[in-house]
């Protein structure tokens, strides 16, 4: 009996650190297509803004305590209407939706930098272009938030804003995006189908078993393994 008890609290104590263990994801986002961003010349804060917010969207497998994000990619394509490319694109992620609008706006006078709080748990905002081009393009922005590293095609201008906090979730992992320009000088896009890939680790899955009932299953198995010693030396 003490090799069978042995071997129960020997497999219970290997197993624990291994649950314990940070458990990766990588979940694909798609953004249905035809936002449009445009600047009302000659002044869009009297003339209005065309902009857009993506729906909300949420991956439900994401579940856990201590979610952190190490990397995001997105990509989309731009039929390109204009002389200038030049738009800020904002990328949220969290564990709740981001008291944010959804939709297209056209001629809004609702300023895109002062008109609305962003209060994302994640948040990367790059610039795209600042360049006289009339080409369209697949636009593509990328972060890895463990070495501060950001790309963009096919120009990148600035990154605004790149950072990430753990949270934890219960509903699983929210994201939004929202496309916006301030240029005047007839930067006008309209885009298709966003993509969006973000990875990560989980601290706690939701879906796996705690320590706590790892011991109580290692209770059970030393139980059962002794009530078949009793029967069958009876």
């Amino acid at each position: 009996m003490k090799k069978t008890i042995t071997l129960v609290v020997v497999a219970a104590v290997a197993l624990m650190p291994i649950m314990a263990r940070a458990t990766p994801f990588e979940v694909n986002f798609t953004f249905g297509g035809g936002c449009s961003i445009f600047g009302h010349p000659p002044v869009p804060q009297v003339n209005g803004f065309d902009y857009c917010f993506t729906e909300v969207a949420l991956d439900s497998s994401v579940l856990g305590d201590g979610v952190t994000i190490s990397s995001l990619e997105a990509s989309v394509f731009g039929d390109n209407n204009g002389d200038v490319i030049n738009f800020d694109w904002e990328i949220y992620l969290g564990a709740s939706s981001f008291g944010l609008p959804e939709g297209q706006f056209l001629d809004t006078l609702i300023d895109p930098i002062t008109g609305y709080a962003r209060t994302a748990s994640t948040i990367f905002h790059p610039v795209i272009g600042e360049r006289f081009d009339t080409n369209d393009y697949t636009f593509a922005v990328s972060h890895n938030f463990g070495t501060d590293t950001s790309s963009a095609s096919p120009y990148l201008s600035a990154i605004r804003s790149a950072f990430t906090s753990p949270i934890d979730t219960t509903d699983g992992l929210y994201a939004q995006m929202f496309f916006w320009t301030a240029d005047n000088r007839n930067s006008n896009i309209t885009f298709g189908d966003v993509t969006l890939t973000v990875r990560g680790e989980i601290e706690n899955p939701t879906s796996v078993p705690e320590p706590g009932t790892l011991a109580l299953l290692a209770i059970g198995l030393f139980g059962m393994a002794l009530s078949r010693r009793r029967k069958r030396q009876a």
